[in-house]
């Protein structure tokens, strides 16, 4: 089912809130890739893809979608592959460190460690187009369409996305899938989409459980009270697949030029220049001074 047009003026009303979500210390590089999201959001339109009609779409929820084994080893992956260069840390009341989103994909970690879970979600993506007859991955050959992001959500209390607008701009389809044990390991943090008629939606589901939507249909995660949520977060969208270690919004081709190791110097150049912005430069220079005349001495 192909979607109308997009209203430009509609495009740039409905724009993601994945700037809003970010928090004042987040990397610059990240800051910047979040501000080109009206331009991707743009580029959609021209994909034909419609927030009006995304939200006139439903979504299917995959039960036992992943084994008790295959969380493991997701939570194994997480933990190697995790360091502030490849996280993004988003609201909350704990410090601004209440939720953290680390993204499996760098370096290509998340194909290369687990090449079949890989696989099953992007054949869970393709089995839930046809059986919501959305249509957006069948005109698409199968090297025009890709993973952009694999993210590994930790949300900790007061944690949540409560802008009802939200929505993944400049991706197709979204996967997100529970890994912890709604009602045991946490509380709130439900999920829950915009429908065309302005109403909300809640969708629970339970560990192992995966939701997939088409990608601009406006979700929002309620605020957690009590306990620890993860989720799996898995977007799909018309472009390369991405390593890089943030939500890219560079389609290609070619690769993004964000790595681990420029991402991992510029933390150590902000880290250097807030040092030097506490220090007392001259109390600094009279005791270098006063080191050096020791030492000749």
């Amino acid at each position: 089912a192909s979607s109308p047009e997009q209203d430009p003026a509609q495009t740039e009303l409905e724009a993601d809130v994945h700037l809003s979500a970010m928090t004042p210390g987040q990397d610059p590089a990240q800051k910047q890739a979040a501000k080109t999201e009206l331009e991707v959001d743009a580029a959609d339109a021209e994909m034909g893809v419609d927030c009006a009609w995304a939200r006139k779409t439903a979504v299917a929820h995959l039960p036992g979608l992943l084994s008790l084994d295959e969380i493991a080893e997701l939570h194994r992956v997480a933990a190697q592959v995790q360091s502030e260069a490849a996280s993004e840390y988003r609201g909350g009341a704990d410090a601004g460190r209440a939720w953290r989103v680390i993204y499996l994909q760098t370096d290509g970690e998340f194909g290369r460690l687990l090449p079949a879970l890989h696989a099953k979600l992007r054949r869970a993506a393709v089995e839930a187009d046809s059986k919501e007859s959305w249509g957006l991955l069948p005109p698409l050959r199968h090297d025009e369409w890709a993973v952009r992001c694999v993210e590994y959500h930790r949300m900790g209390r007061s944690g949540g996305l409560p802008d009802r607008g939200h929505y993944d701009c400049g991706s197709l389809v979204t996967i997100d899938v529970m890994l912890t044990r709604p009602g045991v390991d946490h509380e709130g943090g439900l999920f829950c989409t915009r429908e065309a008629d302005g109403t909300d939606i809640a969708h629970p589901f339970e560990q192992g459980d995966a939701l997939a939507f088409v990608s601009h249909k406006p979700h929002c995660v309620s605020p957690l009270v009590r306990g620890t949520r993860q989720v799996l977060v898995v977007e799909f969208w018309r472009g390369e697949a991405r390593t890089c270690p943030h939500r890219c919004s560079l389609p290609g081709p070619g690769a993004c030029d964000l790595t681990l190791r420029n991402v991992a110097r510029r933390h150590e150049t902000e880290l250097e220049d807030a040092l030097f912005s506490v220090m007392d430069l001259p109390l600094l220079e009279a005791a270098m001074a006063a080191l050096k005349s020791e030492s000749d001495s």
